[in-house]
């Protein structure tokens, strides 16, 4: 806790309410509920990546075995992820089989269990499915972590901001590669390459809050950052509700 960084607090509940505002305000309208999960996808790079480089420096100290790291970092994302995940699914299962609840989310079950569900609404259905249409940006994470963990845990620390470098330029390109091959755009939007480069960008900046003796973690750290920081992004959200 005497970590913690003033405003992000502030970030993560702005960008709630952006996507609240667009599931049951907007609608199709403006971009504000997409710049809300682009938050959320940076502020959880920013997390992970700062904690799998210090597991990764335990281990060059000797600290530690990549094997048990790795293994403790997917137990702690586990944990905190899996049992109100799968619990939800089993009761929605068990609900939609006795007739209480929309079969919408029924078709795509084996997708949502696997951490597939991006890949069900952007290349199987290839439109929101409704009410569960957010399962895919967990699905989107997991898959980020079951990539990056181990990559992270096997190289030295020093090579960690040119790979989080690496991983966003692949997704840019990815993502123009994409738009110039006329794919649809719910499949653009859920595709792991072009999301996975919010995160990574986001442990860049993690790895820079990390270095230059906490520099950049105390600039972060005042109060005036952080609310400037909520001030764009509010700033932002209106121009996007506005325009």
């Amino acid at each position: 806790m005497n970590k913690r960084i003033a405003g992000f607090d502030g970030l993560r509940a702005i960008a709630v309410l952006m996507v609240f505002l667009q599931h049951r305000l907007f609608g199709d309208i403006g971009e504000i509920g997409h710049l809300g999960v682009w938050i959320f996808f940076a502020l959880s790079g920013f997390l992970i990546i700062g904690i799998l480089s210090s597991q990764r420096a335990q281990i060059e100290s000797g600290g530690s075995c990549f094997g048990v790291a790795l293994r403790r970092f997917l137990f702690r994302r586990t944990v905190r992820i899996f049992p109100i995940y799968y619990l939800m699914l089993i009761v929605m299962s068990v609900l939609m089989a006795c007739g209480f609840a929309s079969p919408e989310l029924a078709s795509g079950m084996p997708y949502h269990f696997a951490y597939l569900s991006n890949f069900w609404i952007g290349s199987v259905l290839r439109y929101w499915p409704g009410r569960y249409s957010h399962l895919w940006s967990l699905a989107i994470e997991e898959q980020f972590y079951l990539l990056v963990a181990p990559l992270l845990l096997l190289l030295a620390v020093r090579w960690h901001r040119a790979a989080c470098w690496t991983i966003v330029a692949v997704g840019l390109a990815s993502l123009l590669a994409m738009r110039a091959a006329h794919w649809d755009e719910i499949t653009i939007y859920t595709h792991p390459l072009s999301n996975f480069w919010l995160l990574a960008l986001g442990g860049v900046g993690g790895l820079m809050s990390a270095d230059e003796r906490g520099r950049v973690r105390a600039w972060l750290g005042h109060g005036w950052t952080g609310g400037s920081l909520d001030s764009g992004v509010s700033a932002t959200a209106f121009i996007c509700i506005t325009t």
